[in-house]
């Protein structure tokens, strides 16, 4: 059975995806951007996963994702870290944000979906595979000249930043 990749993991090259990693347990603490391989043990207030291709799947109990750990801060549902150990976890996010929940809004009240990390996904040379390994290399302004940049922030999600952005 192949595992469902998260929206999450979109930059890693789709021919990249089940050919270039193996599965290993290394025995370090997970970081931020970190790939890593987890089995769905119960689900909770995320049932669905959202794929590199712009669709959600479906999830069930046994289910096999490439989720990616992470912080998550969203007030209408979890506030997670990075957990300290590759121990069972939860998904935060149905974008495929693997964490630790530390709260969650009473909308969330079923609590996170249960997660266990089967193992990182190990590049070539051994070491884990993270997000910043398939990071966009920087673009070079032509002659010098940027182009005007509009900056959007907010508070936290939930707090209009997209809403801001699709009206301009």
């Amino acid at each position: 059975q192949s595992a469902i990749w998260s929206v999450a993991s979109r930059r890693v090259p789709r021919e990249q995806r089940e050919q270039r990693f193996t599965i290993g347990h290394v025995a370090m603490a997970p970081r931020a951007g970190d790939l890593v391989l987890a089995r769905l043990d119960a689900i909770g207030f995320h049932g669905d996963l959202q794929t590199p291709s712009g669709r959600t799947r479906k999830l069930l109990p046994g289910d096999e994702i490439v989720a990616v750990y992470g912080y998550c801060s969203t007030p209408s549902q979890f506030e997670a870290v990075v957990p300290k150990t590759i121990g069972p976890c939860q998904l935060v996010s149905a974008s495929g944000i693997a964490g630790k929940a530390i709260s969650w809004h009473a909308r969330a009240a079923c609590g996170p979906t249960l997660i266990t990390p089967m193992g990182y996904l190990l590049r070539a040379d051994g070491e884990r595979a993270n997000l910043a390994d398939f990071a966009l290399e920087p673009l070079a302004a032509p002659d010098g000249v940027l182009p005007p940049a509009i900056a959007i922030a907010g508070t936290s999600p939930d707090s209009g930043t997209t809403t801001t952005a699709a009206f301009l």
